[in-house]
């Protein structure tokens, strides 16, 4: 059940800027027993909840992959394994380019359990509708889609950007899963956006644990700042 922290009494950032928590896909699929488990990470909630319960947002977003039957991205489309890559057509392309495909398990299918929001989470969504804002991505058959931002080619962008831009937002605090692919590239988009960015590192997990570091370190050169939520906490209060 949500926390019903007073608003008086939450944790707000006193610099003025607009702030909002983007949460990236934090979903069934990904976490202990789905399709596409992150490995710990169900270890990132009790940040995630710290973050809904005691922080005061001008919005939270929160991203979900919501893939159609025969994705892409699906290993099963292809008959290939898990986790190979393959080419693929870029769609729009005129000169017969290609794009390189990360191929995965069937995962967050549309219409399916594992593409919804873990349930301690969508409770407090639930809690204050008027400030969340829900973003779909990877609904394209023949494109996948890491970032909250657009689609992995740049074809198509989502509604993220509109909604931060009509909201006023300066600053993104992200979190979610996984680390090496949407967390990473939503955060690195968020900065090409030239919005300040935070990323929580206690709030997120890797598909791949090895890449973790250098993948914050990446981020750190884009701009990002990655902080612990101690951290973070320490310098918003």
């Amino acid at each position: 059940m949500a926390n019903t922290t007073s608003e008086s009494k939450r944790i707000r950032y006193n610099d003025g800027k607009k702030t909002a928590l983007m949460l990236v896909d934090i979903q069934y699929d990904f976490l202990p027993g789905g399709a596409l488990a992150v490995t710990d990470g169900d270890k990132i909630l009790p940040v995630v909840y710290d973050l809904l319960d005691r922080f005061d947002w001008d919005l939270v977003v929160a991203s979900a992959d919501d893939h159609p039957k025969g994705h892409v991205s699906f290993a099963s489309t292809h008959n290939k394994d898990c986790f190979a890559q393959t080419s693929i057509p870029e769609p729009r392309s005129k000169t017969g380019a290609t794009l390189v495909q990360d191929l995965w398990p069937d995962h967050c299918v549309q219409g399916t359990s594992g593409g919804d929001f873990e349930s301690g989470v969508q409770s407090r969504l639930d809690a204050s509708p008027s400030k969340v804002a829900v973003i779909r991505k990877g609904s394209h058959q023949d494109i996948d889609s890491y970032s909250a931002f657009a689609d992995n080619a740049y074809l198509v962008f989502t509604d993220l950007p509109k909604v931060l831009y009509s909201n006023g937002i300066e600053r993104l605090v992200v979190v979610g899963l996984a680390t090496d692919f949407c967390v990473r590239a939503t955060a690195i988009d968020s900065r090409k956006f030239n919005f300040e960015t935070v990323v929580i590192r206690d709030g997120i997990r890797g598909v791949f644990a090895d890449r973790e570091e250098a993948v914050l370190s990446e981020l750190s050169s884009w701009g990002a700042q990655v902080q612990t939520l101690g951290e973070y906490e320490n310098e918003a209060s």
